[in-house]
């Protein structure tokens, strides 16, 4: 859905103020009635949308100062069909995934949230802290400015009301007296009354439940809905926060951005940069980023990463630093700037210690390949992790499962996916804190245990080179890889004779002069389940060249990368047909190339004291 400019919401005629006009005219004391019918109700009308258009057509994100226009980044909010709260999955115990009790996948249907608030009466719309629920009630406000959703807006911000001391009828009634209303009061309680009203009552997670502050939120808004039951009501509040209390409300849960909704988003940011959008888009999709698309799934934090793009025109090649302002936001930022002071359960722990807690949880349920766990396993840590702090730190009397609530309705970094059961909100963030956990405890050897059990995996690959990026020095950690590959490859005496033969030839292992059969004889009389090693042989040596400017190694010239990668297969064939077992070889020799690629990789990230003498020890091994 677009949104059209909200100031042709002026010109529209007042068919229902007119129409409510004459019901509250009737309905006054004779004696007011005579000012009622001097009344202007369009001009009435005029300041009240001009009123809302000022306060909602436009937003501020975290990291610019300046306000962006709705139109410019709204997005269609598609919600989840069930609640995760009322999910009952089970963990797949060799997957780590997610299973329905029945032993069937779960199957989450979406549907537009818009569709749902147009046939529907009463809302409850949960989402995490940046899913886009006070944007969604600000674009149903406008909507309702310009005549495409026939019933008054009323937005109230809960905390707002809170803080006014005021009941919440006497908040409502003050919205219009800006109108110049001879009696507000009247207007308000017809507007109610005969249901021509859209209450969008954002944040109830925004109340504060000390003293029985939501409590009484909550008494209040269930009131107000039994004295007008068809007045429609919106209310948003955070999905950790949530009180499923509203038996008169249908609940919808707010789902991740898709890959559409994200292009879409995308789309409308850049829509007056044709160009910047292109290089977006070209950036976006490099494998390199995958974990940009994860972080991406939030609205909030896919706009952090525009602002971020905006300013250089290029992701940064650590991602790390990225990651950390999402986390920076999240933790500290996103309630800061709106002024929003959350309940106080673990207050004693410092921000510091609060990313601790969280690197202690994400390391060790990561170590144990848990990207999903029953909350007993998350407590559990957190009780740990508690324990170990001094008593100024941490309250001896706060409850581990208090404190995962905490995290979870104020930050959003953990979610309960189902009932029972938590995970990092996004992958890509618990790859992060695992990263941080691991550098910040690498003087306890764990760094080195990861790094002998776990390098060689695939799902461990973005913790590695996040760990590469954090370090201030990144010695340790490649020394622990050099220790590994001298065990696993440089003993291995067919690669050996590779590294070997590359030295007689007056160059290094990928950028040697090719002196030997070129690739197309070379082939022949190979056996086919061989070819596609050679394949994938010939691919990785590409790569693997292409990437070495990045790490400054200028010695090794891109104009020689077919030289080397014909070179590299022709020792790779010849040691193949030698050495008896040739799949084994092979497969040794493309295992060592993937493993470079997570090196260079790391190379161009990572601080070193003597950068030349790692790329010698692990690319071009000459003690061997």
């Amino acid at each position: 859905m677009a949104i059209e400019p909200v100031s042709a919401a002026l010109t529209l005629g007042s068919a229902l103020w007119d129409a409510l006009a004459s019901n509250v005219v009737e309905g006054a004391a004779e004696s007011a009635k005579k000012k009622w019918n001097k009344h202007n109700w369009g001009k009435s009308e005029a300041a009240y949308k001009l009123r809302l258009i000022d306060l909602y057509s436009s937003t501020k994100l975290l990291g610019n100062p300046k306000p962006i226009q709705l139109d410019r980044i709204y997005t269609d909010v598609l919600v989840l069909d069930q609640l995760t709260a009322y999910r009952r999955l089970q963990i797949d115990e060799e997957s780590g995934s997610l299973r329905e009790s029945t032993g069937l996948p779960p199957k989450i249907i979406r549907k537009p949230l818009l569709e749902i608030v147009r046939d529907r009466v009463r809302v409850y719309v949960l989402g995490k802290p940046g899913a886009g629920k006070s944007t969604f009630l600000k674009t149903l406000c406008l909507l309702c400015c310009k005549g495409e959703i026939p019933r008054t807006p009323v937005f109230i911000s809960l905390k707002e009301w809170h803080d006014s001391g005021i009941s919440l009828e006497n908040f409502i009634r003050d919205e219009f007296r800006i109108c110049g209303f001879p009696n507000s009061d009247l207007f308000a309680e017809h507007l109610l009354a005969t249901g021509t009203a859209m209450l969008l009552l954002d944040g109830l997670d925004e109340v504060p439940p000390e003293n029985d502050a939501r409590q009484k939120a909550i008494t209040a808004l269930t009131r107000l809905s039994r004295q007008y039951p068809t007045a429609q009501m919106i209310l948003t509040c955070r999905i950790a926060a949530a009180e499923y209390s509203f038996d008169q409300f249908d609940y919808f849960e707010i789902a991740d951005f898709t890959q559409e909704q994200q292009l879409d988003f995308i789309a409308k940011w850049y829509t007056a940069a044709e160009s910047a959008r292109e290089r977006f888009l070209t950036q976006w999709t490099h494998d390199e980023n995958e974990g940009l698309r994860d972080l991406a799934r939030t609205p909030l934090l896919l706009a952090l990463l525009c602002l971020a793009f905006d300013e250089t025109l290029s992701f940064p090649k650590r991602r790390v630093e990225l990651y950390q302002e999402a986390t920076n936001a999240l933790l500290r930022k996103w309630d800061a700037s709106r002024g929003i002071r959350r309940d106080e359960l673990y207050k004693t722990l410092s921000y510091i210690r609060r990313e601790q807690l969280l690197g202690r949880v994400a390391a060790k349920t990561f170590l144990k390949s848990e990207v999903f766990f029953p909350v007993q396993r998350a407590t559990d840590i957190i009780d740990e992790y508690l324990d170990q702090l001094p008593p100024r730190d941490a309250s001896k009397t706060t409850d581990a499962i208090d404190i995962l609530k905490a995290v979870e309705a104020q930050h959003g970094l953990l979610v309960e996916r189902a009932i029972g059961i938590y995970s990092f909100s996004h992958l890509t963030l618990h790859e992060y804190f695992a990263a941080r956990n691991i550098v910040e405890t690498a003087h306890t050897g764990v760094l080195h245990a990861v790094i002998q059990a776990h390098f060689f995996e695939d799902s461990w690959r973005e913790v590695f080179l996040m760990a590469a990026s954090l370090m201030d020095d990144a010695t340790p950690l490649f020394d622990g890889v050099r220790d590994l590959f001298q065990s696993r490859y440089f003993n291995f005496l067919p690669l050996r004779r590779v590294f070997e033969r590359s030295r007689t030839h007056s160059g290094t292992f990928f950028t040697a002069v090719a002196s030997s059969s070129p690739p197309s004889q070379a082939l022949t009389g190979v056996p086919e389940n061989q070819v596609s090693h050679l394949v994938k042989c010939k691919d990785l040596c590409i790569s693997l060249a292409a990437q070495f400017h990045f790490i400054k190694c200028g010695e090794f010239a891109r104009a020689r990368v077919r030289q080397a990668s014909a070179h590299i297969q022709s020792l790779a064939f010849a040691e193949a047909k030698a050495s008896g077992a040739p799949i084994k070889t092979l497969r040794a020799i493309n295992d060592y190339l993937q493993a470079c690629t997570v090196i260079i990789e790391s190379l161009q990230v990572a601080s070193l004291a003597n950068r030349d003498a790692v790329v010698e020890s692990l690319i071009f091994p000459t003690n061997v």
